[in-house]
């Protein structure tokens, strides 16, 4: 499994091995998510959100769920790009569904191919985590 420690912070084209990928054949573990939609978020189409529903029943999918809070991140591969990790700020999240808002960034590796996609875009969501943009309910 991926340790999120050996996680790169988001370089836009990581080596081909060692921090921020994983191996294709790798046991990634995780929830199978899929594009349901996307939707433009600027007028130069340069900024996109890409909303994901959950194709399984996880603990990740019950935890975006039942207990998701502003202002958390999530960590996923996307397997159709050689195991590319991404860690992304959600957008918005319900009923274990989630959106990510992406700009694409010249000569980005992921962000290009998210959106240039026509086809069915897969990744497995990796983790669920609190950032430092939490408040917590006494705040």
């Amino acid at each position: 499994l991926v340790r999120f420690a050996d996680i790169a912070p988001s370089p836009y084209n990581p080596p081909l091995s060692g921090p921020g990928r994983v191996a294709p054949d790798d046991d990634l573990g995780g929830a199978a998510y899929e594009l349901a939609r996307v939707e433009p978020a600027s007028a130069d189409g340069s900024v996109k959100t890409f909303y994901f529903e959950p194709r399984e029943d996880h603990a990740l999918v019950t935890r975006l769920r039942e207990d998701y809070r502003a202002g958390e991140f999530v960590t996923v591969v996307y397997p159709a790009l050689d195991g590319a990790l991404r860690s992304y700020t959600v957008s918005s999240a319900g009923d274990g569904a989630f959106a990510v808002t992406v700009k694409r960034k010249p000569g980005g590796l992921v962000s290009n191919w998210l959106h240039d996609a026509a086809g069915p875009v897969a990744l497995r969501l990796l983790g669920v985590d609190g950032g430092p943009m939490i408040l917590s309910p006494d705040d």
